[in-house]
């Protein structure tokens, strides 16, 4: 699941 944890943390790097 590269895509879903890329996806998570470009997310969450975004947000934060």
């Amino acid at each position: 699941t590269e895509r879903l944890a890329r996806d998570v943390m470009k997310e969450m790097g975004g947000h934060h």
